[in-house]
């Protein structure tokens, strides 16, 4: 037979069950992905508070990044399953039709006959059989038109998703209201992946007190050199503006399996906190705690041989009256004599360089003696250097030659002539040679000669005469700015 139209109310009652259902599925989908972004929210929120109560320390940034990417394809993921392919799946009539018939016995299959009709599905019947069809679908169209859509669907699932997301939010808003701080913590930690994002009452600063002299020296980059075997002193202050603990642990782990090492440190008075690693031989990582305070990387401290002469050779040129000269082509050349201890002998009038020979790339070197009442001091410092050395002046030249008191008290400075501060320095900055003459009367010739070239503010002229069995000191800085442990001493 041909098909029998479905009747325009048995249409819109289907109709008003597939807008309903796709209602259904948006509300419920909307409130699952918040709740699924709440659950995300607060249990983020309490890993870090959580994580930060045991440890003082944020979480790292790549577990803060992983949380951010998964909670994004996580919404995602959610977005799509619960709200995208439910809401726009295509539902048949024939479905509806079902799902009306499952939940009202009294349509008695008449809505699914009629639908079945509209579609030509039933077979050719003869005219009796084809009135009492239309009729089946005049009842069964005015029955349906009567029907409480709203009984077809199981309205627990929807309720518990929106009372669950509600209260999420609720929470969340307020939690925003009443501690923002925690609120914009978190955002700074998960949305911003910031470091240091926990605000602290403390904050403590650790820097290195350097030999000689109790210099104050930062790390930098959160690493510092140290010479091999020499005490690691360190000083712990308190950032300006910070609450001062009543205690710091001071936490240490050696390299090379030497083990770790734990102290509690206590001040007097607004005095920094330190301690001190004695004669420290291998690499340390450490970490201070104090307060709500713990540095969350490890200033690390790197263990390198200081600075010290690995050689010490005159190049000589002897005087006429010794014969010593050995000569090529009638011309004198240079004679080596190697320093190997305390002391070394030269003939009166020698005429030589003084080569000093460093284990590492140096940045200043000074060289002392004494000359009768009066010290003489040689200051050698690498002109294009980082900084000024920890000794160093940087008013002067790179190269100066001072003249001071017995006291130390400065008197007069003079400067190097710039042909032999260019010749001074080895291409490999670890090695220095300079011109001398063993005078006799070297004690007050020397002074003189500086006091001379101070008047005239002319350089220094070469040799330098040296006084006879005068000691000489040589201090070195690397370019590290490690200072030798001792000056290496000898006389000539």
């Amino acid at each position: 037979m041909p098909n029998v139209p479905l009747p325009q109310e048995a249409v819109s009652v289907l109709d008003r069950l597939r807008s309903r259902i796709r209602s259904y599925v948006l509300w419920e989908g909307i409130a699952l992905v918040v709740v699924l972004l709440g659950a995300l929210f607060w249990g983020s929120f309490l890993v870090d508070w959580c994580y930060f109560q045991l440890s003082r320390l944020e979480l790292p940034r790549w577990f803060r990044a992983t949380v951010l990417v998964s909670g994004i394809g996580l919404l995602a993921a959610g977005a799509v399953s619960w709200i995208a392919l439910r809401l726009f799946r295509a539902i048949r009539i024939k479905a509806l039709a079902l799902v009306l018939e499952r939940r009202f016995p009294e349509l008695d299959d008449r809505l699914i006959t009629a639908v079945e009709a509209a579609e030509g599905t039933e077979a050719n019947e003869s005219p009796v059989t084809s009135a009492m069809l239309r009729h089946t679908i005049v009842e069964a169209a005015r029955t349906a038109s009567g029907l409480d859509l709203g009984s077809v669907f199981d309205r627990k699932p929807l309720r518990r998703a929106i009372i669950t997301a509600s209260v999420l939010v609720t929470s969340i808003l307020g939690l925003a209201v009443t501690n923002g701080a925690a609120m914009e913590r978190w955002v700074a930690g998960y949305l911003g992946l910031r470091e240091g994002y926990w605000p602290r009452e403390t904050e403590l600063i650790v820097k290195v007190i350097v030999q000689p002299g109790d210099r104050v020296r930062e790390f930098t980059d959160g690493h510092y050199k140290h010479p091999k075997g020499s005490d690691l002193s360190l000083q712990i202050e308190v950032a300006p503006g910070k609450k001062a603990p009543e205690q710091v642990r001071f936490d240490a782990r050696l390299a090379n399996g030497r083990g770790n090492v734990r102290a509690y440190l206590t001040r007097v008075g607004d005095q920094p906190f330190r301690h001190t690693l004695a004669g420290l031989l291998d690499d340390a990582d450490i970490w201070v705690t104090g307060g709500d305070f713990v540095n969350a990387r490890p200033y690390r401290v790197q263990v390198v041989q200081p600075p010290e002469i690995q050689s010490v050779t005159l190049h000589c040129l002897y005087p006429e009256y010794t014969g010593l000269n050995e000569r090529v082509e009638g011309k004198p050349v240079r004679a080596k004599q190697q320093v190997n201890g305390a002391q070394t002998s030269l003939p009166l009038a020698t005429d030589f360089v003084l080569d000093l020979i460093a284990n590492k790339p140096l940045r200043h070197i000074r060289i002392e003696g004494d000359a009768g009442t009066d010290r003489w001091e040689i200051e050698l410092r690498i002109p294009d250097s980082t900084g000024p050395a920890s000794t160093s002046r940087p008013e002067w030249p790179p190269e100066t030659i001072s003249l001071k008191s017995q006291d130390g008290r400065p008197e007069i400075r003079v400067p190097f002539p710039a042909t032999a501060a260019q010749a001074i320095w080895s291409s490999k900055r670890d090695a220095v040679a300079l011109p001398f003459v063993l005078a006799p009367d070297g004690a007050t010739s020397l002074p003189a000669k500086l006091r001379s070239a101070a008047e005239s503010k002319l350089p220094i002229e070469f040799p330098l005469p040296l006084p006879p069995d005068a000691m000489i000191r040589v201090s070195l800085e690397d370019t590290d700015q490690i200072q030798s442990t001792a000056p290496a001493k000898f006389t000539i």
